[in-house]
């Protein structure tokens, strides 16, 4: 077939259907926040803007990408919480595990949001709706559960990275809302004898959706757009049954929520009434505990559009994936400078601007603009190309014995992820996700999918594989079934007696484009010294090998954490806030990690003191160092810094001063409570 010439049902012929499982909020839900209407107002934050957010947070006036500051002014009682990526994939396990009963296939795109293929498990459990529905109950079942339950009784870690999971492109259109289209009867297979009418589809538990066109919305730049698509798709009307058009919904999907302040919506004939009505006069509403976290399910040609249509709810029938996303901004397509360019030519919407030739976009836009047209077309990022089978570029490690430990898997999981590098640019290929497998001893094999987009950089796999153990360990995955014994009658050993391989196996492959070079050869070196990173770690461990970070403080010392080499590392406080008393930008070149004690007189020998004002007694005029009095030729200070003066426990007050001796040397010295110290020299 030929891209410029794809008719809208040939689209989903080579398209392959995927059902789309998302968990709204869920770095709020991870670190044990309620992310329901109900609960407190909780916000995972993360570099300094908002990451995630509740409802009730939500309905105050809180946003994703916000500022910290703005954010803490729309709701005063927000509660701030710090990401912990460790806890979002160890919770989200129980999801996956229950949506891997439908088929082993299960693609994890970030923890909270995971898919999988439909065409096998919606032919064995009745078509698409049926199929919906059940992973619908299943997810819903596994979010019911008590947190310690879902994940092992695990508690949740230290804070963590935005870097994070990777974003997936349509992570830039949250919210409730979905585009419109004609009325027409989910495709859901030939088994699944889907009812025909409006009635008979709410008898079956589906309900249409008329949701407000994303066109309509106020728009302020595409700039603006690309990071509050969420705030126009939470726009749309709630689902009305029996509405003429719309996609259908599946059934046990939890209703939508109108945002605050929106207009009260009129109900067409026929609409059954609520199930219950409103309390009585005087009377007092009953308690109801906060909602449990809630997932979504969606299914669409594509995974593009599969994400989308979980936000929405939806399932997108087959050869309709264009019409549902053509109302959408074109933001949504996840290119910022894409999406700008084509607001300032009049392209608003992803409609529009799949209504462009390909071969325009292509002269036009380039790569990026081709692959973007696919997506706004419902057709895969790139053709289907049919290829021979090629070699094993799989990767694997055998344990002989086997390990009981999984610290060990983590450092060997970085040396095959450098060998399956090597192997894919030996056949001149790349690939999007990567199979981790495990093991054990007794026999058992587990296995996950993992999506990176873009390449996956051996720091990324390992980071990976560390997450995918600690959530296998926290759900009990790895110990033995209740009541099992060993061929001697006994408790078998913990973790299946220990695990015996690790293996990686890359997963949709495409030819590598390359990369384009630095003038200096920049990204050769990147790659050099990742290598390079790699084979240190092996021999010293994980934590064998530092860098130096940038921190907010105002001393030298606080100014710079030592965190282990591929480790995210997200400063409590960042370093360009205003720090009063921090020193000028000159960096010391060696920064004691104790101050050395010190002492500094003036030309009588008097030491000197600092009042409560910053004011000198007297001159510098020498500094007693190590027993050697060196002459002081040159200072200047001092710079006071008060920290915590409101409360007696933490108050600290102190005084730095830079001095140059009569050896050559310049030296910063800090005077608290009357004591001098070292704390850093200068070249």
């Amino acid at each position: 077939m030929t891209d410029g010439g794809t008719a809208p049902g040939a689209g989903a012929a080579v398209t392959p259907r995927v059902l789309v499982v998302w968990c709204p909020d869920w770095p709020v839900t991870a670190v044990g926040g309620d992310a329901g209407a109900g609960g407190a107002p909780v916000a995972v934050v993360a570099g300094g803007r908002i990451l995630a957010c509740s409802d009730a947070a939500r309905a105050a006036g809180v946003r994703q990408g916000q500022r910290l500051k703005l954010a803490q002014r729309l709701c005063p009682a927000l509660e701030l919480r710090d990401r912990d990526p460790e806890a979002e994939t160890r919770r989200f396990e129980p999801v996956v595990a229950a949506v891997e009963a439908f088929t082993p296939r299960v693609e994890v795109l970030r923890p909270g949001l995971c898919a999988i293929p439909v065409k096998g498990p919606s032919r064995y459990f009745g078509g698409e709706e049926a199929l919906a529905a059940k992973v619908q109950e299943a997810v819903a079942a596994a979010l019911a559960r008590p947190p310690a339950e879902r994940s092992g009784g695990g508690a949740a870690g230290g804070a963590g990275p935005d870097a994070g999971p990777q974003t997936h492109p349509a992570d830039a259109g949250a919210g409730a809302g979905h585009p419109a289209g004609p009325d027409v009867e989910p495709d859901a297979g030939p088994d699944a004898g889907p009812p025909a009418t409006a009635t008979a589809r709410r008898e079956h538990g589906v309900a249409p959706v008329t949701p407000l066109h994303p066109a309509d919305a106020d728009r302020a730049g595409a700039r603006r757009r690309a990071a509050a698509v969420d705030e126009l798709f939470a726009a749309a009307p709630a689902a009305r049954d029996g509405a003429p058009g719309g996609f259908a919904r599946p059934a046990g999907y939890p209703p939508q929520e109108r945002p605050a302040g929106y207009p009260p919506q009129e109900r067409p004939a026929g609409y059954p009434p609520p199930a219950a009505g409103p309390a009585a006069p005087g009377a007092e509403p009953p308690a109801t505990p906060p909602p449990a976290p809630h997932g979504r399910v969606g299914v669409a040609d594509g995974l593009f559009a599969a994400v989308l249509a979980a936000r929405a709810g939806v399932l997108v029938p087959a050869g309709r994936t264009a019409e549902f996303l053509a109302p959408y901004p074109v933001a949504a397509l996840g290119d910022e400078v894409l999406a700008e360019l084509l607001d300032r030519l009049g392209l608003s919407t992803v409609g529009a601007f799949a209504a462009l030739p390909a071969e325009a976009v292509a002269d036009r836009f380039g790569l990026t603009g081709t692959v973007a047209h696919r997506l706004a077309r419902g057709l895969q990022p790139r053709p289907l190309v049919p290829r021979a089978e090629g070699p094993d570029l799989s990767v694997e490690q055998r344990f002989d014995p086997p390990e009981p430990l999984a610290e060990p898997l983590v450092f060997v999981a970085r040396t095959l992820a450098e060998q399956l590098h090597r192997r894919l640019a030996g056949a001149g290929l790349t690939c999007q996700r990567v199979a981790v497998e495990v093991s054990c001893a007794d026999g058992r094999t587990v296995s996950r999918l993992w999506r990176h987009e873009g390449r996956l950089s051996a720091t990324a796999l390992a980071e990976r594989v560390r997450w995918q153990l600690q959530a296998w360990q926290g759900a009990g995955t790895f110990d033995a079934p209740a009541g099992a014994e060993d061929e001697h009658g006994a408790d078998p050993a913990p973790h299946g007696a220990g695990f015996t391989a690790l293996r990686l196996v890359p997963d949709d492959l495409s030819p590598d484009q390359g990369r384009q070079l630095a003038l200096w050869g920049q990204a050769v070196a990147d790659d050099r010294v990742e290598r390079a990173v790699a084979r240190v770690q092996a021999v010293l461990g994980h934590a064998g090998l530092r860098r130096i970070e940038p921190a907010g403080g105002r001393g030298p010392a606080e100014q710079a954490v030592r965190v282990p080499w591929g480790e995210p590392y997200d400063p409590a406080a960042p370093a360009d806030a205003p720090w009063p008393g921090r020193l000028p930008d000159v960096w010391p070149a060696v920064v004691h990690r104790t101050p050395v004690p010190a002492a500094v007189l003036d030309a009588q020998g008097r030491p000197v003191v600092v009042d409560g004002r910053a004011g000198v007694s007297a001159r510098p005029d020498r500094v007693a160092l190590r027993g050697r009095e060196l002459a002081v030729e040159g200072w200047t200070g001092p710079w006071p810094a008060v920290e915590y003066w409101w409360d007696q426990a933490l108050a600290r007050r102190r005084a730095r001063f830079q001095v140059t001796v009569a050896d050559g040397r310049a030296l910063l010295l800090t005077v608290e409570g009357g004591e001098w110290f070292v704390e850093a020299g200068y070249d």
